[in-house]
């Protein structure tokens, strides 16, 4: 076997053997950012509700009307489904 051919296998294989180490860790590392993307949501979530309850309250004792904001949606979808496609 000439000594270009076992060059070029070899090379070859390690490429095909970078290659799939490099599609592995891609999935790996997609992997943990969702789990901490989500981890994060959730906190950004519950962070978020007590910041709408604290500005509520704040709103009802300075004397404001909150208004309804799932009756507010609900009437502007029934605007769009009257306006058809």
């Amino acid at each position: 076997m000439p000594v270009i051919d076992i060059v070029h296998r070899a090379i070859l294989i390690g490429l095909v053997g970078v290659g799939t180490g490099g599609v592995l860790m891609g999935f790996q590392v997609h992997r943990d950012i969702l789990r901490r993307g989500f981890d994060t949501g959730v906190l950004i979530s519950a962070e978020l509700a007590r910041e709408i309850e604290v500005q509520k309250e704040v709103a009802l004792s300075e004397g404001k009307e909150i208004e309804n904001e799932k009756a507010l949606a609900e009437a502007a979808q029934s605007i769009l489904k009257s306006r058809g496609p």
